[in-house]
């Protein structure tokens, strides 16, 4: 064993971390007490949210709960995000602490995702970040930053390196559910609606 530097078995370790997690845990369905029983070291947190295009819902708003994992100096490299009616997850983002982008898309190839360069317009209208973006636009400004889109049934994903995030300087990943998307949005909605009353 050297000290200092990661052996190839810990590497290894490392690597199969985020395939681990969608080999064990399935988004729209594994609850957050099944989650529990799998990863007992898991911390809820008390901030973070949880976006479709340009709409997101907090921690704060009582909609949803973020369990994470893996913590790595301050920053968690594993986020579970769950509706908190339901307790269903719904969504995890993955971090990267050793950089290492390339582990992130082959932990999406072995879970079985496709790449996915071209959203339907229904699921460009999900994911839609302004209403001036166009399928056109999004594509091309997602090429430029290096974003790589994969699909897997009706889970979507987001895998962006290091230089697009720009509070965490890390790779990341995030895997949503579309099937999810109507129920986030009548929540957001709701919020909107408390929001334009209260002013």
């Amino acid at each position: 064993m050297r000290v200092g530097n990661i052996t190839p078995a810990a590497q290894s370790n490392i690597v199969a971390s985020e395939s681990d997690v969608l080999q064990q845990v399935q988004i729209g369905s594994t609850t957050a007490e099944q989650l529990k029983k799998i990863y007992p070291d898991i911390i809820q947190s008390d901030s973070g949210y949880l976006g479709y295009g340009d709409r997101i819902i907090t921690v704060e708003s009582g909609d949803i709960v973020i369990y994470m994992r893996d913590i790595k100096g301050t920053v968690p490299q594993q986020m579970f995000v769950f509706d908190s009616d339901s307790k269903v997850l719904q969504s995890i983002l993955f971090l990267r602490a050793d950089n290492d982008f390339d582990a992130l898309i082959g932990s999406l190839k072995t879970a079985g995702f496709a790449p996915y360069p071209d959203l339907t317009a229904d699921e460009f209208a999900i994911m839609q970040m302004a209403a001036s973006e166009t399928p056109e636009s999004r594509k091309q400004s997602m090429q430029q930053a290096g974003v790589q889109q994969f699909k897997k049934g009706t889970l979507l994903a987001l895998a962006m390196p290091a230089s697009v995030n720009e509070n965490s300087k890390m790779p990341s990943l995030i895997i949503l559910n579309l099937a999810y998307a109507s129920e986030h949005r009548a929540k957001w909605e709701k919020h909107q609606r408390s929001a334009s009353q209260a002013n």
